[in-house]
């Protein structure tokens, strides 16, 4: 995968097109925000204006945040395990309610199965509902975002990647081993993809066929 240098909004249009043409590389890679910024601020719009156009997968993966700087030097291993996954889900939920994925159609694949935002999605559609008027963005019910993103199988727990399989469906997921990083563990992952999912089929698609679909593999 491609990665941007978003900081750059000229040079992050360019190197898009460099990765869809020169490279021929069939997705990049997005952090879950900026130091100083949303994915959906308007000078990066037509950074993914160019990945709409090229029909490139983006991979979501979240990186340090402010989050991170409230942790003590020996707490770091809480940067994967808990800021990781929270970020990924406030930074898509924003994105969520900014409009950004009604202005944008590519593939998203989110990391670490997607944080929290399976497990708060009632939460999430309510608040859409009874909260936030009508006429604002986003302009679909919050599930149907939801139901649109791909995740990986992270999650080290049975009942959790069930019930996110429930939630969304099984074509929606792709297989994840957090490889090469500490909680990688390849042999839980199988095992309980193995658990969750009796059919061979369903299996397939996860462990195989959708990535080879979305990565044009």
């Amino acid at each position: 995968l491609g990665m941007l240098p978003l900081r750059d909004p000229d040079a992050a249009v360019a190197e898009v097109d460099r990765i869809a043409g020169d490279l021929d590389l069939p997705g990049i890679a997005l952090p879950t925000g900026l130091p100083d910024g949303k994915l959906s601020d308007s000078e990066l719009r037509p950074t993914f204006d160019a990945i709409d156009d090229h029909g490139l997968t983006a991979f979501v993966h979240p990186h340090g945040n402010v989050l991170s700087t409230m942790l003590e030097p020996e707490e770091s291993f809480l940067n994967p395990l808990v800021v990781f996954p929270t970020d990924t889900t406030l930074q898509i939920a924003r994105l969520i309610y900014d409009g950004f994925f009604d202005d944008h159609d590519f593939d998203v694949v989110l990391s670490h199965m997607g944080g929290a935002l399976l497990p708060l999605a009632g939460r999430l559609e309510r608040g859409r509902r009874e909260i936030s008027d009508p006429d604002d963005r986003p302009d679909r019910p919050v599930i149907e975002y939801l139901e649109e993103f791909y995740y990986d199988t992270i999650s080290f727990s049975r009942p959790t990647l069930r019930a996110a399989i429930e939630t969304v469906g099984v074509d929606q997921f792709v297989f994840g081993t957090d490889y090469p990083f500490d909680e990688e563990d390849i042999d839980t992952s199988v095992a309980d993809l193995e658990a969750v999912v009796p059919s061979r089929a369903d299996r397939d698609r996860i462990m195989s066929d959708t990535a080879r679909a979305l990565f044009d593999l």
